[in-house]
This record gives C-alpha cells, structure tokens and sequence, in this order.
C-alpha cells in the first residue's frame, strides 16, 4: 500500500490492518481515506470473533496539541470505559520529548470493541480530534510463548 506523505491527517485501519490516513498531503492532493470507524463491518480485525483482545494505539500529537489531545482522550477514556466488555486502559507518553502516545486497551471481545467504536457518540468524540493528530490503531489477542 502506497499512502502520499501526510501534512494533515486522521488515521484509520484499511480493510487490510493497515493504518491509512486521510487529509491532504504536502504538494495538497488527497491523501488515501480511512474507512470510519462507524463501519466497522469493513473491518477485517473487527469481523474476526476473538477475545479477550488489546487495542494498541499509537498517536503521533504535535507537541503544541498535546494538553487538548489529553483531555479529549479523557472523554472517550471515560465513555469507552462505561461500555459493556471494557476490561481496561492505560495511556503510554514516549520519553525524551517524544510526540507520540500509545494507549494500551483490553476489551473482551471485538465485538464489543466494534460496538463502542460504532456507537454515534464515540464518532463524535472522534471527530473533534486535531487533523494533525495521526493515530496508527491495531487490534492483537494474546498467544502463549
């Protein structure tokens, strides 16, 4: 998958896993569309009946967003919590100034994960985020070593 550098962008998982971003890119084409996260039946990730799952969910935050990128985080932390089969959720900020932050959350299931992301308020949480905060999002499930 072949995505244009981003200036401005909101990610999203492609139909492949993939993080996909949308906005306009340097020289000001479009940059390649993330489905929304309303439709998560386009999925693969969240079609897959597995759990208990881990969202990870890498966010690249301009060092001038980031007090605004937190609180609105908080709201959907907040919300998210309150949805049925939340297990639970840590926020990760990456040292030496870095501008990225990971949140770490555990849901018993996708299907529960695809509810919470499809449900109407949680879309509007989303879109309330910066078009230059950049999220990588992926679901894992545990596996023995």
């Amino acid at each position: 998958m072949s995505v244009a550098r981003p200036s401005t962008a909101v990610a999203g998982l492609s139909a492949a896993g993939q993080p996909t971003t949308r906005g306009s890119t340097e020289n000001g084409q479009a940059a390649e569309s993330r489905p929304e996260y309303a439709d998560v039946r386009a999925v693969p990730q969240f079609k897959e009946k597995t759990g208990p799952i881990v969202l990870a969910n890498t966010f690249v935050v301009p060092k001038e967003r980031t007090e605004a990128f937190l609180a609105l985080f908080r709201r959907q932390a907040e919300f998210m919590k309150a949805q049925p089969g939340f297990v639970s959720l840590q926020m990760h900020k990456g040292t030496a100034d870095s501008q990225l932050l990971m949140n770490v959350a555990v849901w018993e299931s996708t299907e529960a994960l695809a509810t919470a992301f499809g449900s109407p308020e949680f879309q509007r949480m989303a879109a309330e985020f910066s078009d230059d905060i950049v999220s990588y999002p992926h679901i894992f499930e545990q596996i023995n070593v």
